[in-house]
């Protein structure tokens, strides 16, 4: 199953800086929905989507099928990037899920959530299709409730998916992997939602944003020494060496940081 759209060839002619998306003057402009779905709000800043019975991605691997059709909320983007979102859910089919996405076409792509199971745990996990074929990844999620944070970072070709409950300070990697694609492309990168099997539960996305990744063009090589749940950085540039003290909220080299010379 498709949404009958040629993605692939689109163009940006400009990527906005990073701005935390607000749905309060209702969905921005740069903002388009792909499969959109029969039902979705928006209610105090957030934004709802109820899925369609049979909407879905997933790509040949294991099970042979195609489909091509979950419900997006995205905008344009290229560079490295970070995206996160919080969203709620109670899942009520196998399979619901809802998460973030980025997208080039229905042979590249990258999703993380949450997904159902009448019984047992539940799915957290994430699925990278490459060339036409997804390769998902899980671990057990045990509550019935979805409160989670995701978050995607971009670097060049390499991604780096992560989760934390709603509430925790600490970010949880669940996956780094990679799309065989051209640095620059433009991805298509947001929200999505789905119910394979029967439509009927509403997720709720409480936040999206959005951030540019800006690595220094003067920094040769970085040293990351983890100490006392802080960060010392040793940056050589011009052949000299430069203490830096990072306050990084997760482990990652490319997080958004603040740094100052001691």
């Amino acid at each position: 199953m498709n949404c009958d759209k040629d993605l692939g060839t689109r163009e940006t002619s400009h990527i906005n800086p990073m701005v935390p998306v607000s749905f309060k003057e209702g969905i921005p402009t740069d903002f388009t929905w792909f499969c959109e779905p029969k039902k979705h709000d928006i209610r105090e800043d957030k934004l709802i989507i109820v899925p369609d019975s049979g909407s879905d991605f997933w790509q040949r691997t294991h099970y042979g099928f195609r489909n091509n059709n979950g419900h997006c909320l995205w905008t344009g983007r290229k560079g490295d990037f970070v995206l996160t979102t919080h969203v709620r859910y109670n899942p009520q089919h196998q399979f619901d899920q809802a998460g973030l996405v980025v997208y080039f076409t229905e042979d590249f792509w990258i999703k993380c959530s949450v997904e159902h199971e009448p019984e047992g745990a539940y799915n957290l996990g994430s699925v990278v299709t490459n060339l036409g074929y997804s390769d998902w990844a899980t671990q057990p999620y045990f509550k019935k409730t979805v409160d989670m944070e995701f978050m995607i970072k971009h670097v060049k070709q390499d991604f780096e998916i992560y989760c934390r409950e709603y509430g925790e300070e600490r970010w949880r990697q669940m996956r780094i992997t990679r799309l065989e694609l051209p640095v620059d492309t433009v991805f298509h990168v947001g929200v999505y939602a789905c119910s394979p099997k029967e439509g009927g539960f509403e997720a709720v996305f409480e936040s999206l944003s959005i951030d540019n990744l800006v690595v220094n063009s003067n920094t040769l090589f970085t040293l990351d020494v983890y100490s006392h749940f802080r960060f010392i950085s040793f940056v050589m540039e011009s052949n000299r060496a430069y203490p830096l003290e990072l306050e990084i909220i997760s482990f990652s080299r490319f997080s958004s940081i603040a740094a100052t010379h001691r």
